[in-house]
Parts: structure tokens; C-alpha cells; sequence
């Protein structure tokens, strides 16, 4: 697969793995904006994901270390964005401080994934299972 990316600034990194074997593919810092207890990251590069797919953006492994969290858990990339790529985490040390992500910093990671485009059908009656409706915990017994 290829994906098209577009750098927005002379700041901005080609995006980078780990290994050949990873996922997800490292994303840097070049701007940083503090906002209402949250810090934006931006990476200057906007990217085309192929119709069928969509990106992820998640925090890399090293956030313990810092202060932060992605503020909304993961990021979703639709495959019709074209704005740039932006990592929002919430400051969890609001002290004058924190331990966070500087300029330059891989600050996260994106990973592109295939996703369905099911015809939703309404239905009076629908197979049962085993499992049934039982919720939460309910398959780890």
C-alpha cells in the first residue's frame, strides 16, 4: 500500500517505525499549543488514507513517562481528512513542571486499518448466542 503525505512546514518528519515489524508508524512534534489544561502537538503533515482504510492515532509506549494522555483516548483518521495530523492530550500535572513531549519529540503513533461498510438492516429478530446479552466480564468467567 501506498500513502501519500504532505509536509505543511520544513519542520515536519517523514513518518518512521520502530522496526519492520511494527504497527504503528512514529509521528513528531513540531508545533506545541497549551490550551484549558490540554497540550496539541501538531506534526505538519497531512496524509491521504485510501478509501477502505482509516488511521489511528495512539499514544506511543513512552507516555508514562510524561504528564500526559491522549485526551480522547485514540484518534480516528477518516480516509476523507486532508487537515493535519494532531495529537490533543490532557495535562495531567497542571504544575508549572509537567514532564511532557518538547518539539521534536515522537510523540505518537499512527496505524492505518482496513474497516467494513456494512448495509445496516433493521431486523424484528436476531441470531442468539451462547453468550446471549450478557455484558460486561460476562465472556471471562
Amino acid at each position: 500500500m501506498k500513502i501519500k503525505f504532505k509536509k505543511m512546514d520544513d519542520k515536519a518528519a517523514e513518518p518512521t517505525r520502530g522496526s519492520d515489524y511494527a504497527a504503528g508508524w512514529d509521528l513528531v512534534a513540531t508545533s506545541i499549543n497549551r490550551e484549558n489544561g490540554a497540550l496539541s502537538y501538531g506534526t505538519s503533515l497531512s496524509i491521504e488514507i485510501p478509501k477502505g482504510y482509516f488511521g489511528v492515532l495512539a499514544a506511543r509506549s513512552s507516555v508514562y513517562r510524561t504528564d500526559l494522555m491522549l485526551a480522547n483516548g485514540i484518534g480516528i483518521i477518516d480516509s476523507d481528512y486532508r487537515g493535519e495530523l494532531i495529537f490533543k492530550f490532557r495535562l495531567l500535572d497542571q504544575s508549572n513542571h509537567p514532564k511532557v513531549y518538547s518539539v521534536g519529540d515522537r510523540i505518537g503513533q499512527l496505524v492505518i486499518l482496513s474497516h467494513a461498510a456494512p448495509e445496516w438492516i433493521e431486523a424484528d429478530v436476531i441470531d442468539d448466542t451462547q453468550r446471549g446479552d450478557g455484558g460486561f466480564g460476562s465472556s471471562g468467567k
